[in-house]
């Protein structure tokens, strides 16, 4: 299964869920995250919805108020990591000592100028993996330390380690490598 076909269907929805605010408050209810777009006019931060019943009166909660939520059996963290200011909720792939996140967010092009000058946007969900002891210390999974990262995070997948150790697995095969370790 394409790690991501999970939040396609699960996001953008109102889920039973839970978040954890600033005191570490577990608060059930419904929960809808929208996966953010790359925008010049957005500002730092994130954000998703939450409802107390699924049909009650919706709240925005700020990444600014919470620590974490989780939305079916897939778990987001806030990262406080400067590079991550604009973009900081990561989904949590692999919780080991090394732990494994992705970012999600669209990327919108624009096309324009056909015909009576219209635009059309295109949008692709791009995923950016991050490893790291938690989510306030991350590195950007990079080519150059993926050999290393995953043959660490996978251990106790020899065969695995091997495929990757031998270049069979390389970071564009990351959907792959997930979807062995995570289905």
């Amino acid at each position: 299964m394409d790690a991501g076909a999970q939040q396609k269907s699960v996001l953008s929805r109102w889920n039973p869920g839970s978040y954890y605010d600033l005191q570490n408050n577990k608060i059930t209810g419904f929960i809808r995250w929208n996966v953010p777009n790359r925008s010049l006019f957005k500002g730092v931060g994130d954000d998703f919805l939450y409802r107390v019943t699924v049909d009650g009166d919706k709240q925005k909660i700020k990444t600014a108020q919470f620590r974490a939520f989780v939305i079916g059996i897939d778990s987001f963290v806030v990262s406080h990591n400067k590079d991550l200011e604009l973009f900081p909720i990561l989904l949590v792939l692999i919780d080991r000592p090394t732990k494994l996140y992705v970012r999600l967010r669209y990327n919108q092009t624009a096309v324009g100028g056909f015909g009576s000058g219209a635009t059309m946007f295109y949008s692709n969900l791009d995923r950016t993996y991050y490893y790291g002891p938690d989510p306030d210390n991350v590195t950007e999974l990079d080519r150059q330390h993926f050999i290393e990262v995953m043959s660490d995070i996978v251990s106790d997948k020899p065969r695995l380690v091997e495929k990757i150790k031998n270049k069979d697995y390389r970071k564009g095969d990351m959907e792959d490598i997930l979807d062995r370790i995570l289905f």
